[in-house]
């Protein structure tokens, strides 16, 4: 009965987990959207921008950082730099769209980094030495 309730249980925070990154990956796509509406077209150029945008209708909500793909990536990590459930990162496509990794906690299919996208942009991979968007 123990070994049932530690698998299901687990199983239920990885989901929790993964619900929370993938809410965390969409507020800051809604709010990259909003900068690009209120910018004049333009997409942030790095996830410094996307932080420092407090001047609009919207802002990173407290307890998610926006971090360059090329200084980190979320990982199955709860806590420290690479804290799953509170950092993203971003790579500007130009001025056109980006690419925003989130880590999906969940086993459907495997736990690992995911992507939601902005603008023009429809694929991404963080995992490279010179991560990509395009």
């Amino acid at each position: 009965m123990a070994a049932i309730t530690i698998v299901s249980y687990t199983g239920i925070t990885a989901k929790a987990n993964a619900t929370k990154a993938l809410s965390n990956a969409q507020s800051v796509q809604n709010v990259v959207e909003i900068f690009n509406a209120e910018g004049s077209n333009v997409y942030p150029a790095d996830a410094a921008a996307i932080m420092g945008y407090t001047t609009g209708t919207a802002k990173v909500p407290t307890g998610i950082t926006v971090v360059a793909a090329a200084q980190n990536v979320p990982t199955n990590a709860t806590t420290g730099v690479n804290n799953g459930l509170a950092y993203v990162s971003y790579l500007a496509k130009g001025t056109t769209g980006g690419c925003i990794a989130y880590y999906d906690f969940s086993n459907n299919p495997t736990p690992g980094l995911k992507y939601v996208f902005v603008g023009n942009a429809t694929t991404a991979n963080f995992t490279l030495s010179t991560p990509t968007c395009s």
